[in-house]
């Protein structure tokens, strides 16, 4: 690639784009842009990012994090069909972490990242299904639609209690008393086995992301609680006398 349009990226001329064909490129796209009102046009900005993306280790990324994802979730499978399966849904939950990562810039905010990498993550379980709910019925799950609901209720709360506890410098025991008194120390202990479980990861590192959410590493969204969300979690988590 020589002349460094854009035009030249998108008829593939040439397998790797310099630094200068790059900015180039940008520059016509910037320009298309704002000769429509500031709409940048979808398949070329496509084009452009694959450009970008090429020979830079981009598609290796992926791979490595679903690498990653299938040898934390669950076992290699006999099956080469099953080990396909298995691979492709890894390959998308690793692209999804990545495109939703900004929530409503690449992808419309209305999509659910976790819901696909919820299934992504029990195909890695195999034929006994994960631990997460599978909000498409498609029978990736253990147990129940109610059993998987209530799983994910109590890692939210678990997360909840490890999150307010980092923020305010306080243990998780004394965090668990405030937000959720009327859970029994033992009964959240054995939530915090399950999610330790559920996450492959030891009970002490059980909050880690919380932790890192309360230190300002990632957003705090999914950790923060008022008391009218705990409430609505509690209801699907614990049933006292069952």
């Amino acid at each position: 690639m020589t002349g460094g349009s854009l035009a030249e990226i998108l008829s593939g001329a040439g397998a790797e784009a310099t630094r200068t064909d790059l900015h180039a490129a940008l520059d016509d796209l910037l320009d298309a842009a704002d000769a429509d009102g500031g709409r940048l046009d979808g398949p070329a900005f496509w084009g452009f990012v694959a450009s970008l993306a090429c020979g830079r280790g981009v598609s290796d990324d992926l791979a490595m994090s679903a690498a990653v994802l299938v040898a934390r979730e669950g076992t290699i499978p006999d099956d080469p069909a099953e080990l396909w399966q298995g691979w492709q849904w890894a390959l998308l939950s690793a692209l999804l972490a990545r495109v939703t990562a900004f929530p409503g810039e690449i992808m419309p905010i209305e999509f659910s990242s976790a819901a696909f990498r919820a299934l992504a993550i029990n195909r890695q379980g195999g034929s006994n299904g994960g631990e997460h709910a599978d909000l498409f019925g498609l029978g990736t799950q253990r147990g129940t639609d109610w059993e998987a609901l209530a799983r994910a209720a109590r890692r939210l709360l678990v997360g909840a209690v490890c999150f307010r506890a980092a923020k305010d410098g306080m243990s998780r025991a004394k965090a668990r008393a405030l937000l959720l008194p009327d859970i029994p120390p033992e009964t959240f202990r054995g939530w915090v086995k399950e999610v330790a479980r559920a996450k492959r990861l030891p009970v002490d590192r059980v909050g880690d992301d919380a932790r890192a959410a309360a230190r300002g590493e990632m957003p705090a969204a999914p950790y923060d609680m008022d008391a009218n969300a705990i409430a609505d979690l509690l209801r699907t988590a614990w049933r006292p006398n069952g």
